[in-house]
């Protein structure tokens, strides 16, 4: 992923910019059944690590199935991801 500011610092510059910004932030729980879902998920809404030091070759398949391996699960055998998303609204004077 690329960064990302702080919750605080996301706010900060909301104030700073905007009129009267109206700013909803929630954390979303989704589970999916194996973390090759989850990385096919995050890959079809572009969400990949864009930074000079990421890995310029394909991930090999030993490395994908040790992750897969050693993956965090929960008691139904599924994984979780989290996300915080921010919702981000101003009115403009007329």
């Amino acid at each position: 992923m690329n960064g990302f500011e702080s919750e605080a610092r996301f706010r900060e510059q909301a104030f700073e910019t905007l009129p009267d910004p109206q700013l909803a932030i929630e954390t979303i729980s989704l589970d999916y059944p194996s973390p090759l879902a989850l990385l096919a998920e995050l890959k079809a809404i572009g969400a990949g690590y864009k930074g000079a030091s990421r890995r310029q070759s394909a991930t090999a398949p030993g490395r994908l199935r040790a992750m897969c391996r050693y993956y965090p699960r929960d008691g139904e055998g599924r994984i979780q991801a989290t996300y915080t998303s921010a919702w981000l609204g101003c009115r403009l004077p007329d």
